[in-house]
């Protein structure tokens, strides 16, 4: 679905429905960093250090987050850790 106004109807069996127009958002996330526990950019964390996701997004509150936070070293690309957010609230 494409952002902007939309015509929807909801009705049950064969009722005659009730059409409303809503707004439609389109989420954006323009930009995402790890950040450490004052809020610095950082580009490498060590094992064991708390970090911080920071994203700059619109129209994304409320919406199911999963952020996948992968390591890259010698032995390749891994899966660290996955964080499910079910309503993304900044």
């Amino acid at each position: 679905m494409t952002a902007g106004k939309k015509l929807i109807s909801c009705k049950i069996n064969s009722q005659t429905g009730i059409p409303i127009i809503v707004d439609a958002k389109q989420a954006i996330i323009n930009d995402v960093m790890f950040t450490d526990s004052n809020g610095l950019k950082i580009e490498k964390a060590s094992w064991g250090q708390k970090i911080n996701v920071w994203i700059d997004q619109k129209e994304l509150i409320g919406e199911k987050l999963e952020i996948v936070v992968w390591d890259n070293d010698i032995e390749g690309d891994g899966t660290v850790k996955i964080f499910s957010i079910p309503n993304y609230n900044q």
